[in-house]
């Protein structure tokens, strides 16, 4: 992340929360639990920003008795489990699942800040989640959480500019994403303009239109063999469609069957791989999906050809898929190659006198719902040969059919430009609502204004009234909830040094010791040792820090405690001149050297993961020499640490600190 306004801290989320609730769900072997009146909210719940109702509801005693938590209305809700980086407000109080963590913010701290840094962070928060099936996060995930927090009176400017900013780039997003949608109804409308006459009623031509007979003549002269007793009843068994109004004259409705002729394929045993991967270019019924056909994703062998009930369909010919409950089932492809085609696709051959490949096409087109409406079957519904030949079909003129045609072609490619434009368009504008939070989030949104209050001043009076809470005991609850997690917190005291008084100046000085791994070894072995028991790792990451860079402590101290810091330390923990920027020395290669050097000896063991990581010495740890000024360092550090706590000192760290300190520096 880049560098924060001076006025802003990086802060775990933890720190501005003043508590965390998780949730269960109700008995689902008793179907009274879910007739009640209180909404239960579970991560489906979760499609808009704000929560007005909830897919099920819950009964009063299902909430006593479960482990469910009912929260407040205006709550920020978020996934803890599935659908990762969301987060949600509620508009009326809400009883919550295991899959859903209520955030309680601090006084200070806006809500709407929050929810929206929390929709900044998604990425993060999605890389976070662990599991094999369903990702999670776990609460300490939550609450590590790092937080780039302005002044109080910043964040409210933020959250209002990115509320106006956001919904009016949602409202963009909004008229995009009903544009696939306008062209769908654009292309219907216009087959059928075409298919009814309308689009081509200023240019009929005066050629008379075949009649019934001369239909019946043509497809019959269309056939290269005898004409089969299946067509003659076929024929004879489907006469022409009585016209109907609005209709052209001389259009005829007829059916498919007398138009063309249908067959299906086959597909070669996929038990013999030497049937596959040939040259034949052969067609699934998933390839069938309204486009023209000038490859396919298999190919047959000549041997599978030969041993199986394929044929190769001519281009030009109309395919139609028969199965499938999605889309599949009556969608239509026309064949820009020959192919053959598989036992799920009908293929329609027209007669080249009666009706152009592309119209039929394009009427199939049309008909994609009618068409799924004769499938049959006791499961899933599924068309045939048979019912393909039965499917009405209106046949105009054939010099008509060419000039409907090309209208159609020329107002897709019209349709087909502005899908290009709005995909171009549409990718663009999902990259901008992102973008806007980065600029927020990194200080670049809103002006600064030097009489706000430092982020630092808020967190710790947070830390402060924090430490006044008398803890408390666990809340009794039933078997299975959680009583509300709060940060941990110790009551805060003076801390006084009578004994450090005593010491001479400069007893904790370096001497300009250049600080390797060795140097690294004995400041973080001092550490462990005064904790004297496993340590919370960024705890023992931050107290290292400081003892090795103990200007950046001199920084954080009251004027008491830094100025006896100071004289202990002596030049180190001097801040540097005004005119000198702020530096921090490299840690990085020293500090890995030194953790590996120590877990390869057994120096230092860990347990834990994430956040929850902790460190402690090993038995053979004490061969290292930390008497001097690591010890003293490590003492005074660690006395002001349990004191004031992790969350004082943190914020006021430079962002490079704190990204040592959350592990993700070194």
């Amino acid at each position: 992340m880049s560098e924060l306004p001076d006025s802003w801290v990086l802060a775990p989320l933890g720190s501005l929360l003043s508590a965390v609730t998780g949730g269960g769900t109700p008995s689902k072997a008793n179907a009274e639990n879910f007739r009640g009146s209180i909404p239960f909210m579970t991560v489906k719940d979760m499609h808009a920003r704000f929560i007005e109702d909830t897919q099920d509801h819950i009964t009063e005693t299902a909430l006593t008795e479960s482990a469910s938590t009912l929260v407040p209305a205006d709550t920020l809700i978020v996934a803890s489990r599935m659908s990762l980086g969301k987060i949600a407000r509620t508009k009326v109080p809400v009883a919550i699942n295991q899959d859903l963590k209520a955030l309680v913010l601090h006084e200070g701290i806006n809500k709407t800040y929050i929810e929206y840094a929390w929709r900044a962070s998604e990425a993060r928060i999605r890389a976070m989640g662990t599991g094999t099936t369903v990702k999670g996060i776990r609460l300490e995930d939550i609450r590590g959480l790092s937080v780039p927090l302005a002044p109080t009176n910043e964040q409210t400017r933020i959250a209002d500019q990115l509320d106006t900013l956001l919904t009016r780039i949602k409202a963009c997003n909004d008229h995009l994403d009903a544009i696939p949608g306008l062209l769908k109804r654009f292309r219907q409308a216009v087959l059928d303009a075409a298919m009814t006459g309308s689009l081509t009623e200023t240019c009929h031509q005066e050629q008379q239109p075949h009649d019934a007979g001369a239909v019946v003549a043509i497809r019959l002269a269309a056939e290269k063999a005898p004409v089969s007793r299946k067509l003659q009843e076929f024929i004879l068994n489907h006469p022409p469609l009585p016209a109907v109004d609005g209709l052209p004259e001389g259009w005829l409705r007829t059916h498919v069957g007398m138009i063309g002729s249908v067959s299906n394929g086959s597909t070669p045993s996929r038990g013999k791989p030497e049937y596959w991967n040939g040259d034949i270019p052969w067609v699934s019924s998933g390839e069938v999906a309204n486009a023209a056909i000038t490859g396919t994703r298999e190919a047959i062998t000549r041997a599978g050809f030969d041993n199986s009930s394929v044929r190769l369909l001519p281009a030009g010919t109309v395919l139609v898929a028969m199965i499938g409950e999605g889309k599949t089932r009556g969608q239509s492809a026309l064949l820009k190659i020959p192919a053959c085609i598989n036992q799920n696709v009908a293929g329609v051959i027209p007669v080249p006198d009666l009706i152009d490949p592309r119209y039929l096409w394009y009427w199939f087109q049309r008909q994609y719902e009618v068409t799924r409406t004769h499938g049959n079957g006791s499961g899933p519904k599924a068309l045939n040969c048979d019912r393909i030949r039965e499917l009405e079909v209106v046949l105009p003129p054939l010099n008509q059919q060419l000039e409907i045609v090309q209208r159609i072609d020329s107002l897709f490619g019209v349709a087909a430009q502005i899908e290009n434009l709005h995909r171009t368009a549409r990718s663009r504008a999902k990259q901008i609502a992102p973008q806007v939070l980065t600029i927020a989030f990194r200080g670049d949104l809103v002006p600064q204004d030097a009489k706000d209050e430092p982020a630092s001043h808020l967190l710790q009076r947070i830390a402060a009234a924090r430490a006044e809470l008398p803890k408390t005991a666990p809340s009794g609850k039933k078997r299975g909830r959680k009583a509300t997690e709060m940060p941990a917190a110790q009551p805060a005291r003076q801390t006084g040094l009578p004994a450090w008084m005593d010491l001479p100046a400069d007893a904790w000085s370096d001497h300009g010791a250049v600080h390797d791994e060795h140097v690294v070894t004995a400041m973080l072995t001092a550490v462990l040792k005064a904790w004297g028991q496993p340590m919370p790792q960024q705890q023992a990451r931050l107290a290292a820090l400081l003892c090795l860079q103990p200007r950046l402590f001199t920084a954080a101290l009251p004027a008491e405690h830094a100025k006896q810091w100071r004289r202990l330390v002596g030049q180190a923990a001097e801040p540097l001149p005004a005119q000198v920027a702020s530096l921090q020395p490299a840690l990085n290669t020293p500090w890995r050297r030194a953790l590996a050097g120590m877990r390869g000896r057994g120096d230092l063991l860990e347990s834990g993961q994430g956040t929850l990581a902790a460190w402690s010495l090993g038995p053979e740890a004490c061969h290292v020499d930390t008497s001097g000024w690591p010890d003293g360092r490590a003492a005074f550090t660690l006395a002001y640490l349990q004191t004031q706590g992790v969350d004082v000192v943190l914020p006021t760290l430079s962002m490079e600190a704190q990204e040592f300190v959350h592990a993700r520096a070194a």
